[in-house]
């Protein structure tokens, strides 16, 4: 694998003084669950880029804590490549509750395009309100809220998402539907943005003491131009359970359509996964 060209020391050195800022957030989010945490991470649970757009409608065990990085390797269509290096902390805080909290950081901060900077903290909610069962899907909402701690930051951003999944057998459909309300946009960018995800997971016995999950979704989002094409994408993914406390990731997504200025030709993303506890 090439390592972008944007990735040289000097940016690596930009990461450095964002590591005390993550282990405050990281000890803010479940001080006092660690003690009855449960150390099992499931490879078929679906979480935000663990490695794809597509969640699933299931939240994480009560009492499990989970913490989540690795790293994206984005080609860019227009040649500016950057590395992303995500941590987040997801916890059960209740038997249908989840709660995250998250932040990143990037080789070159300051040619993100996304509305979420380096350094800015992201703080989410799922909440479970229709248990799956053989008649119907699991439905839950989600919402989430992106706090402007970083650099170049513009504005709090809220967000409310939809979530659906359904089981037949081993396989399991997801579909996510989601609206942003942003701040800080300039005048020829939308203050608001929807997207929409359609998936699969499935999980196989391929490879002996490592059960793994394949993944894969097709997605929409509308263009941050007010007259922008909407971006059109897709993305394949694995999650492999290495132990009980540990999941590998692994994800490859393209932009097949949308606003040059915002397509991605090439989105790589490798990931851990650990539960935490006693």
């Amino acid at each position: 694998m090439v390592v972008p060209r944007s990735l040289s020391a000097r940016t690596a050195l930009r990461l450095v003084p964002l590591a005390p800022a993550l282990v405050a957030l990281l000890a803010l989010v479940a001080p006092a669950a660690v003690a009855q945490a449960s150390p099992v991470v499931d490879n078929a649970n679906l979480d935000l880029q663990r490695p794809l757009r597509l969640e699933d409608a299931l939240p994480v065990a009560e009492d499990t804590v989970i913490l989540e990085t690795g790293l994206q390797f984005v080609d860019e269509h227009r040649d500016t490549n950057h590395v992303v290096v995500p941590f987040r902390a997801v916890w059960g805080a209740a038997p249908h509750l989840q709660l995250e909290a998250g932040t990143y950081v990037a080789s070159d901060p300051h040619d993100i395009k996304g509305q979420s900077r380096p350094g800015d903290v992201q703080l989410g909610a799922l909440y479970n309100f229709v248990q799956e069962t053989k008649d119907r899907p699991a439905l839950s909402g989600k919402a989430t809220v992106n706090v402007p701690s970083g650099g170049d930051s513009n504005g709090f951003d809220f967000g409310v998402e939809g979530l659906v999944t359904k089981s037949f057998d081993r396989l399991s459909l997801h579909a996510n539907a989601g609206l942003t309300f942003l701040a800080g946009e300039p005048d020829n960018d939308r203050t608001s943005r929807w997207d929409a995800v359609v998936g699969a997971s499935h999980p196989v016995d391929w490879f002996e003491g490592t059960p793994t999950t394949f993944i894969a979704d097709f997605y929409v989002a509308q263009s941050r131009q007010e007259h922008g094409d909407e971006l059109v994408g897709v993305e394949v993914g694995t999650r492999h359970q290495l132990d009980s406390k540990t999941v590998l990731d692994v994800g490859l997504g393209h932009d097949i359509d949308g606003a040059p200025g915002e397509r991605d030709n090439a989105r790589i993303t490798v990931g851990l996964s650990f539960g935490i506890g006693t």
